[in-house]
């Protein structure tokens, strides 16, 4: 054996400095995220800073503390939980549970395994929480059972959702059984012609390859035929793209989808190879409009609105379907339809608008930070900022010394243990069967009282292996076992 050599413990005490380190800030994240926890309780409790319907809790949250919807919807979902799952909640407070493996369990556990979800979550990684903590079928939709009889049938789960991400766009479903089969049997039409039709072009013996991804693709090119034909002249059944100037002269021109993002620019230039074009006419920047001519806002109009606005325009709102075009001065009040006053809306903030408890006003074609732009207040006249931000630390401070300050004194948090998980080994216990928490001594048992089991994955005799005090783990499983 050789002994270590000196750079070989430098690194491994850099590594542990580092590890610790990462400990202690992790463990104010998660308290400080404990601390958003019981801020979105009471914004759910009492709709303080909703504005009388303005937002709802998690868009709310997301705008204010600028961070992502779905985060924003893990706090909410915690909050509504609190009573249900105290023990984690309780563990996120005190920095020992992060906010991704507190949400993973209010979003799949019932009640009845709060004690031992919230025991095994702090030693399994989030992948691994979602890929078993689903099997215990959680609905927050499901009737109470001194409900169970008065509300009849639940109605199967039905949404369709659509996006853009890094990889491009996806789509997102769930249907009932009978709507679901009309779907599939059209896809597989459409694949089963599309195939046929290549095969018929290749040589003799060769066949074509052709998914079902393609299948829906054609499907959904058939229907924009068809309301083509139905319709001919008009421009609902296209897809409409908007090729502009790039942010600067190098950039050169850009092509956007509509309320979409940028494509790349190999498809850029395959789709202005072969399209309709319709200019708009621009002066100092702005299109021209049409001013008290006409009530009536064109399609084309609407476009340039939308694509502008990108959305709703209202701070904090994401929708960008179903979307109204709104008179920043109404038309009755001489308002002109330009479109520096005309602003895109969702039907919610529209009749929000309407009924008096947001007010609009500015310039819509102008930048949000320039003066004279599009200004949104609530209902008490307070102006609502773009974006919300977070507060800058003071100088010559530290982020452990503000923690401490704002009353966040975590002990720093243990990561899961990263071991390999076997599925058919997990389980919870009851709450009523969970161990207690390390820091309580157990209580007295009776002596005819069954012993209470711990939070166990079944383990063969003889296969342990000393990790964490107090407790032995499998190498080739994962999940703490009780120590010998």
């Amino acid at each position: 054996m050789f002994a270590p050599s000196s750079t070989v413990l430098a690194t491994e005490a850099r590594t542990r400095a580092l590890e610790a380190r990462i400990a202690e800030l992790q463990g104010i994240i998660n308290a400080a995220h404990g601390e958003l926890v019981s801020i979105a309780a009471e914004v759910v409790d009492t709709g303080l800073g909703l504005g009388t319907g303005v937002h709802t809790p998690a868009l709310y949250l997301a705008w204010k503390a600028g961070i992502s919807t779905a985060r924003a919807h893990d706090l909410v979902r915690l909050a509504k939980r609190r009573d249900e799952l105290p023990t984690c909640v309780a563990a996120l407070a005190e920095g020992s549970l992060t906010l991704d493996q507190a949400a993973e369990i209010a979003r799949h556990v019932p009640a009845a395994f709060d004690a031992d979800a919230t025991a095994v979550g702090k030693l399994m990684t989030v992948r691994q929480l979602r890929t078993t903590l689903p099997n215990y079928g959680y609905d927050a939709d499901q009737p109470k059972p001194d409900a169970a009889d008065k509300a009849g049938p639940i109605a199967p789960e039905r949404f369709v959702s659509m996006g853009t991400d890094e990889k491009g766009w996806w789509l997102r479903g769930c249907l009932p059984e009978d709507e679901g089969a009309v779907v599939q049997a059209a896809i597989e039409a459409m694949r089963n012609d599309l195939f046929r039709q290549r095969t018929a072009q290749l040589p003799k013996g060769e066949s074509a390859s052709v998914s079902l991804a393609d299948g829906l693709v054609c499907a959904a090119e058939a229907a924009l035929r068809a309301g083509e034909a139905a319709h001919p002249g008009t421009d609902r059944y296209q897809v409409h793209l908007h090729l502009e100037q790039g942010p600067s002269p190098e950039d050169g021109p850009i092509l956007r989808r509509h309320l979409g993002a940028r494509l790349p620019s190999w498809l850029h230039q395959l789709l202005l190879c072969d399209c309709s074009l319709r200019g708009v006419t621009e002066h100092h920047g702005a299109p021209v409009n049409v001013g008290r001519k006409t009530r009536i806002i064109s399609r084309r109009t609407r476009r340039l609105i939308e694509h502008r606005d990108g959305g709703c325009a209202v701070p904090g709102c994401q929708t960008t379907r179903g979307l109204e075009i709104h008179h920043i001065i109404h038309w009755e009040d001489l308002g002109p339809t330009d479109t520096s006053n005309l602003v895109a809306l969702c039907h919610h903030h529209h009749r929000q608008h309407h009924l008096g408890t947001l007010g609009i006003t500015g310039n819509a074609d102008l930048p949000r930070t320039a003066e004279g732009a599009l200004v949104f207040t609530d209902q008490w006249q307070r102006t609502m900022d773009p974006v919300g931000n977070g507060q800058r630390l003071p100088r010559d401070t530290t982020v452990d010394h503000e923690a401490t300050t704002r009353g966040l004194t975590p002990q720093p948090y243990e990561p899961p243990l990263g071991e390999r998980l076997v599925k058919r080994d997990f389980h919870l216990n009851p709450n009523h069967l969970a161990a207690p928490p390390a820091s309580e001594p157990p209580p007295e048992r009776v002596d005819d009282e069954p012993t209470a089991p711990s939070p166990t994955w079944d383990r063969p005799e003889g296969e342990t292996t000393p990790t964490r005090a107090g407790t032995t783990v499998d190498p080739a499983r994962a999940g703490p076992y009780a120590a010998a």
